[in-house]
């Protein structure tokens, strides 16, 4: 086993995750997407080493389980309570709601509607 100091705490991504949402291109692949982003530093991070780790962990939670899941949490970026609990959620929702069951279960969540 490699031990390694680079940790990076899956709660503590939520900046992150609301700036790749924000700033990914639903007309774009994924990979291009993701090419911009390191190419561009486009989540500031300061290290290469630092923007790869955090890229890795945001492509497995809203890459990975298809094109609609970043699709969806666009239309969660309207309430900050709603994006935060599908950010919150995000593991098992892939799992267990459809991208609009998502929008639909989150914004209830927050506001009481859906």
């Amino acid at each position: 086993m490699q031990i390694t100091t680079r940790i990076i705490k899956g709660g503590a991504l939520l900046e992150d995750s609301r700036r790749f949402v924000d700033e990914w291109d639903l007309h774009r692949g994924p990979e291009e997407n993701l090419e911009i982003f390191r190419s561009s530093n486009v989540l500031g991070k300061r290290s290469r080493s630092r923007a790869e780790d955090t890229l890795a962990i945001l492509r497995q939670r809203f890459v990975q389980p298809g094109p609609e899941a970043v699709r969806a949490l666009k239309v969660l970026t309207v309430s900050p309570d709603a994006f935060r609990a599908a950010c919150y959620y995000e593991r098992h929702a892939t799992t267990i709601y459809s991208p609009i069951q998502l929008v639909k279960s989150c914004m209830h969540h927050v506001n009481g509607v859906g």
